[in-house]
């Protein structure tokens, strides 16, 4: 028997592989359970170090899978035991071996290595492969690895990740505090970044994905200082834009202003840079405030003094009737450009609703609803999310969702919204009335569709049936179940829709009190106010699309197709219109109701597309989007007033606010 064992462990020259191997090799997989019940030593190598899962890795990954207990107990040996030229059999599965050899190897309760130095020389093999199918399976089951630290420099891969190997790492993150741990020298990630030129795309990533934008290094910089240091006026405008603090001091006392200040004004950006820095109220009142007075304008028109009287009408009906009112908001569609929408959110709710309100600003909003990228946005609100979280989320989106050519996958955007919404349905706003708009396509004419997250106060017999549909854009994305698509074709300024809702639940109760004789009593939503978030107004430009002829010749053939290009973009253009007549009705609709109508979208000085994805871009929106709402402070502090509780309101606020509105219809009249 003694004899016998040595034979089956002898190894067979030249290659000095034993018969466990060679079975392995032919892919046998009962010689090989065979060979270890007879006790072949699992642990032989043949002459250049590879042990049997080498030989499974590279002949035939799928006997890995046999879980032979004898085996089993000595993977994370052999799977980490490397070869004369330090291959492991994971490292040679991700090198050159199957997406199978990986998976299983990984699949059989495998442990990284506790060297974490190796735990990044396996990662960085596998993003130098460009094999994100293996990369993927070994983020899912060791997420672990993107922790490993070199010992030497700290650095973790996020410190040295390129922009498309960082995407792809960060969707596999789990603990955002990942993202800043300090390497040896004292800094983060972005820290790091933010010392490499035109590297924008990477901070805009780190920062999307949870970065700390106030991290201090070890001199206690913050990314601010750096960023200030570079010169590089894209870097602190992205920075100011995720909420960084120019107030912070390094170590030696230094704002990122003073760093500024003391920089050679022989590079360009400086001056801009220092104006972005300064505080809103002073930056404003410079060059880039001439900018923005030029951009928005500051004369009186009609439609100050509308709302004027409607705003001093309904208070002095607010001071007579002291009842509760619905206030209303709804988010137009737009693509990324609802990035303006987020900055709107952030700088319009909490910085100067919060401040002033003196609560969670969403509280004073009954009803709320969105179209397309708008519909994310009032949806993430609803389910907690704060305007700072969704503004990062929007910067993945673009990253994950926008990937490609059009239409994008349908299912890609679902997946991402899953992630970040979770399992919830708009059955799970409970304190919220929320409408999304959408198209049912499947008829001629289309029909304008409405999903909810509440029912009509009347009888499950007499509801119309609530669905479910994902926000999208018309041919950006493909239709869902064959029928619905963008409720932009019809809504993509969803307001006078949620109008309109309100007075059919109204109708609705009236109707179920009256005619139904129902013993609950539900009170009348009495409209508040009506807040109106657009996504930015594009700057107009030339339309050939009236110049229609026949042609006549080859020549004017082909200036015909862009004349019926450019009408086609006319018809895209007018039917996704969310300013203009749309705004318009409108305010003359709440105008005689007497209520007060707040339109917030800024003027763009230049296009933005749909689905623009370049950071450079989406960052200069963010700042246009800035300069606009400090141009607003007036209609802010008006809107704040009536939010606010009536009970509770002081006299002196009711005063401040008539004699504003008094001041405009006066300087209307004259």
């Amino acid at each position: 028997m003694l004899h016998f064992l040595r034979g089956i462990n002898a190894h067979v020259m030249p290659e000095g592989a034993t018969a466990l191997h060679l079975a392995v090799q032919a892919g046998d997989e009962t010689v090989v359970k065979k060979l270890l019940d007879l006790g072949a030593n699992i642990q032989a190598v043949d002459n250049v170090g590879r042990n049997v899962y080498h030989y499974a890795v590279m002949y035939n990954p799928q006997l890995i899978k046999v879980r032979i207990a004898v085996a089993f107990l000595f993977l994370y040996s052999l799977a980490n035991m490397g070869d004369e030229t330090g291959l492991s059999p994971l490292k040679l599965a991700i090198k050159k071996g199957t997406i199978v050899a990986v998976e299983s190897l990984l699949q059989n309760n495998y442990e990284l290595m506790p060297n974490e130095e190796e735990q990044l020389t396996l990662l960085k093999l596998a993003l130098k492969l460009k094999t994100p199918e293996k990369l993927g399976i070994l983020l899912r089951y060791c997420p672990e690895i993107l922790k490993a630290q070199h010992p030497k420099t700290g650095c973790t891969i996020f410190h040295e990740a390129n922009s498309k190997e960082l995407l792809f790492l960060l969707t596999y993150l789990t603990d955002r505090d990942t993202l800043n741990v300090l390497n040896k020298e004292g800094y983060t990630p972005l820290h790091v970044n933010l010392k490499k030129p035109n590297n924008l795309a990477v901070i805009t990533k780190l920062l999307a994905y949870g970065s700390n934008v106030n991290a201090p290094s070890k001199d206690k910089k913050t990314p601010l200082h750096f960023a200030v240091e570079q010169k590089n006026l894209h870097y602190v405008k992205a920075l100011l834009i995720f909420g960084a603090d120019s107030s912070l001091r390094s170590a030696d006392g230094q704002t990122p202003l003073m760093v500024a200040q003391s920089l050679s004004r022989c590079r360009w950006h400086v001056d801009e840079i220092m104006e972005c820095l300064l505080p809103f109220s002073e930056m404003f009142c410079s060059t880039e405030g001439a900018n923005a007075h030029k951009l928005y304008g500051d004369n009186i028109d009609i439609n100050d003094f509308i709302r004027s009287s409607s705003i001093t009408s309904h208070l002095n009906l607010r001071k007579l009737y002291k009842k509760p009112y619905a206030n209303l908001i709804s988010f137009d569609g737009g693509g990324l450009r609802g990035l303006s929408m987020i900055q709107a959110g952030e700088d319009f709710t909490l910085i100067v609703l919060e401040e002033k309100l003196g609560k969670d600003w969403l509280d004073s909003f009954n009803w709320m609803a969105g179209t397309s990228s708008g519909a994310i946005i009032a949806i993430a609100l609803c389910l907690g999310k704060s305007p700072r979280e969704i503004q990062r989320m929007y910067f993945r989106f673009k990253d994950s969702v926008f990937n490609g050519e059009r239409p994008y996958n349908g299912e890609v955007l679902e997946n991402f919204l899953r992630k970040e919404f979770g399992s919830n349905t708009m059955a799970n706003i409970r304190n919220k009335k929320l409408i999304v708009t959408t198209t049912f396509a499947a008829t001629r004419p289309a029909q304008l569709k409405l999903f909810r997250s509440y029912r009509l106060p009347l009888s499950e017999a007499l509801n119309a049936a609530l669905g479910y549909d994902r926000p999208s854009a018309p041919t950006y994305f493909n239709p869902v179940d064959h029928e619905y698509i963008d409720g932009g074709l019809i809504s993509n300024n969803p307001t006078m829709d949620l109008m309109a809702e309100v007075m059919r639940f109204n109708a609705a109760t009236i109707f179920a009190d009256k005619v139904l004789s129902d013993t609950i009593r539900r009170d009348i939503a009495e409209l508040g106010c009506v807040v109106s978030i657009g996504a930015g107004i594009p700057p107009p430009f030339k339309s050939d699309a009236i110049n229609f002829f026949l042609p006549k010749t080859l020549f004017h053939a082909a200036l015909y197709i862009n004349v019926i290009k450019d009408f086609g973009r006319l018809l895209i253009s007018q039917v996704s219109e969310t300013d203009g007549c749309t705004v318009e009705r409108c305010r003359a609709w709440c105008a005689s109701l007497n209520v007060p109508y707040f339109r917030f979208a800024p003027k763009l000085s230049s296009f933005v597309a749909l689905d623009e994805k370049d950071d450079r871009l989406l960052i200069d929106l963010c700042w246009q989007v800035m300069a606009y709402y400090q141009m607003k402070q007036d209609d802010l502090d008006s809107l704040k007033l009536l939010l606010c509780d009536p009970c509770k309101q002081m006299e002196d606020g009711y005063s401040t606010l008539n004699a504003r509105c008094k001041n405009q219809s006066s300087a209307f009249l004259s």
